[in-house]
């Protein structure tokens, strides 16, 4: 009798805690393991949140362990905003990669020849830890100077803009440096760029053949005709490789005719970033007559 009794007892028990672990709510995240390395952060209706080691949903409760005061607590589920709970849980892998991303920006600040991929350059050559521009030629890595273009309006067009009693002759402006030549001569048709930036985000980049006129350097020319704009520049094409945290090697798609040249950003919603920086290819030097 005792013993029917007993066991009375723990089937009742056991309905009783099959009846109380009802099914969680159809948008908690699933239950976490203990072993989670970082907190998990359940975000509450109210705009607080619990930082708990773990948790488990308990018919209507959420049982979990919390990092403030190292002992299991629980409170009522309806608490919970389990999609910002979610989103909070894919905001924490974000921020870990971007701290991963940091941490190898650190670590390229502290060694500047430690990289992604190959650079392209020989054992020993290092690119500078400072932001801007650097050229290689074959022998030597040295930076490229940077310089403010200006912009400047075609008075003829203007005027006649003005005489006319109808808009159809287009303004036009013309991006220009002053000077006929650079001060970097670049003497290989085929060098290789480095960028090294402080923005973040991937570079729009733009070399650019610019035409000498007289003593300045017509790098674009822009018009405006009935409110639709267009550019005009002699552009080369360029592969642009990222090497590691905000530096990138610039690859021309041909090899460089002899003349000068200008490496510009695009800002986004404005265009050309006027400050560019400015080299020239010198012609190679003729070779020496084979002897007879």
């Amino acid at each position: 009798m005792l013993r029917r009794a007993a066991i009375a007892v723990v089937l009742l028990a056991a309905w009783s805690s099959a009846a109380t672990a009802q099914a969680p709510p159809a948008n908690a995240p699933a239950p976490q393991a203990p072993s989670s390395q970082r907190p998990i952060r359940l975000i509450l209706k109210d705009g607080s949140e619990q930082l708990v080691r773990t948790y488990q949903i308990v018919g209507d409760r959420v049982r979990y362990y919390s990092v403030d005061r190292s002992q299991w607590e629980e409170m009522p589920a309806s608490l919970v905003d389990w999609e910002a709970t979610r989103r909070a849980a894919q905001s924490g892998d974000d921020r870990a990669a971007r701290a991963l991303e940091l941490a190898r920006e650190v670590d390229l600040a502290a060694r500047p020849g430690s990289l992604d991929v190959d650079a392209g350059l020989p054992p020993g050559v290092e690119i500078p830890s400072e932001e801007g521009v650097y050229v290689w030629d074959g022998q030597h890595l040295q930076p490229v100077p940077q310089d403010l273009a200006e912009s400047r309006l075609n008075k003829g067009r203007f005027l006649a803009q003005i005489l006319s009693p109808v808009p159809v002759i287009p303004t036009r402006y013309t991006i220009q440096l002053k000077g006929a030549h650079a001060s970097l001569r670049v003497r290989v048709p085929e060098p290789s760029f480095y960028l090294r930036r402080a923005a973040v985000g991937e570079p729009s980049l733009r070399l650019i053949h610019a035409r000498v006129h007289g003593s300045r350097r017509e790098i674009e020319w822009l018009s405006n005709y009935l409110g639709a704009q267009r550019t005009e520049a002699n552009e080369v094409p360029v592969r642009v490789v990222r090497l590691g945290p905000r530096l990138y090697r610039i690859e021309p798609g041909q090899d460089l005719a002899p003349g000068e040249y200008v490496l510009a950003e695009v800002v986004p919603d404005r265009g050309l970033d006027l400050a560019v920086w400015d080299f020239g290819v010198d012609p190679q030097p003729a070779a020496p007559p084979k002897p007879h």
